[in-house]
């Protein structure tokens, strides 16, 4: 009884099958690789929960953090290289070249990619060269999530910040924006300044910050330099994930990047 309680469940098949987990030859689920690494959000709570909770009926899923001695360094990282699709959350890491070339080997191999919040500068630091050892993609913004993250509005209140997005009703047809509402609602991360998109990207929907503020585009398509689906979201905080349309767009997009139907709203 010990034994069943106590040992076996911390053995994994991947520490008896070489390091590579065991999968029913009838397991025919799209791989999604999520990777969480940066310090602001807790999309390591947030994200790993969401994705437990709904896609992992459909989609076998592999969790890539931080390693917490060195968090410019991932746990994991070898999963991208099977893995059908990445979402990506993760702010200005150098990480070692070694893992940063597992990601250019995703995009360049036409995987899909899906970016929320703090993906527009994942791989970029604010200034100077990297560390020796490490590594910098700072294109990674604009030739793979097809953005153009240069700063955010300060929009802050007493409740948090107020952005307010809504779907462009030219779009509301695309399968992303399924079950998305048609009116405008608040958001409670702040307006990142996205504009101007690259030209291969399909806005979906725009944001602002205060009455009478320039629009921002706040959530995107695009076809990465591999030719693989992309789709990236500015939004993304704590508070956001409890909000069910983001809970529904992250869905939709996930399930949409993977060449699947999204499920029923």
């Amino acid at each position: 009884e010990h034994i069943e309680k106590f040992v076996c469940p911390t053995i994994t098949s991947d520490q008896i099958l070489d390091g590579k987990p065991f999968r029913f030859s009838l397991d025919r689920r799209p791989h999604v690789a999520l990777v969480m690494s940066e310090p602001e959000y807790q999309t390591e709570t947030t994200l790993t929960a969401f994705a437990n909770r709904v896609l992992r009926r459909d989609f076998r899923l592999s969790f890539l953090y931080a390693d917490p001695a060195d968090p410019d360094r991932l746990t994991g990282v070898e999963a991208l290289d099977d893995a059908d699709a990445a979402l990506i959350s993760v702010r200005r890491r150098a990480l070692p070249k070694e893992q940063l070339d597992a990601f250019r080997r995703l995009v360049a191999s036409g995987k899909a990619v899906v970016g929320i919040r703090t993906a527009s500068h994942a791989f970029a630091i604010r200034q100077g060269p990297p560390p020796a050892g490490r590594d910098l993609w700072p294109e990674f913004d604009r030739d793979v999530l097809g953005g153009n993250y240069h700063g955010h509005h300060g929009n802050k209140d007493a409740s948090g910040y107020t952005t307010y997005v809504q779907v462009q009703p030219d779009r509301a047809a695309h399968p992303i924006l399924k079950g998305m509402p048609a009116a405008e609602f608040r958001v409670y991360s702040s307006l990142y300044t996205t504009s101007p998109l690259a030209a291969k990207a399909t806005p979906l929907m725009l944001g602002r910050a205060e009455a009478g503020s320039p629009q921002e585009p706040v959530a995107w398509t695009n076809t990465n330099t591999g030719g693989g689906r992309v789709f990236y979201t500015s939004l993304g905080g704590p508070q956001d994930f409890e909000l069910p349309p983001f809970q529904r767009l992250l869905t939709n997009a996930v399930y949409w990047a993977a060449g699947k139907e999204p499920p029923a709203p």
